[in-house]
């Protein structure tokens, strides 16, 4: 058994949000709520990080802008190195659409509120 099994989060959201957010980087202007410290696993935080502070910067959200953020910022080891990020953003691309944002938005919410109570 691992952390991931024991301590409330869902990998499979965090990878899915940010397939949404590459397949329609605006799903990042609804207001949800979402923060980078919902996340639980370091790789995705840091991966939804980076294509917030895009997002923000009005700069394209792809895997070459992501990568080179994450270069830029120092934080390419914590997102898992070059393997890591290509198979979550090769995962991420199996979302079919960016329609069920908030969906996963609220699964990612809800650990991080029932880990706040651990």
């Amino acid at each position: 058994m691992t952390i991931h099994d024991t301590i409330p989060n869902s990998r499979d959201a965090e990878i899915q949000l940010i397939g949404s957010v590459l397949l329609k980087a605006d799903v990042l202007d609804h207001s949800v709520g979402l923060r980078p410290e919902h996340f639980f696993s370091d790789d995705t935080r840091a991966l939804f990080t980076s294509c917030d502070q895009l997002w923000m910067e009005q700069e394209p959200i792809n895997l070459t802008s992501i990568v080179d953020r994450l270069q830029s910022s120092g934080t390419i080891e914590i997102a898992g190195g070059h393997k890591n990020i290509a198979a979550i953003i090769s995962e991420a691309h199996q979302s079919p659409t960016a329609a069920h944002y908030e969906y996963y938005a609220g699964i990612v919410k809800d650990g991080a509120n029932r880990r706040e109570l651990i």
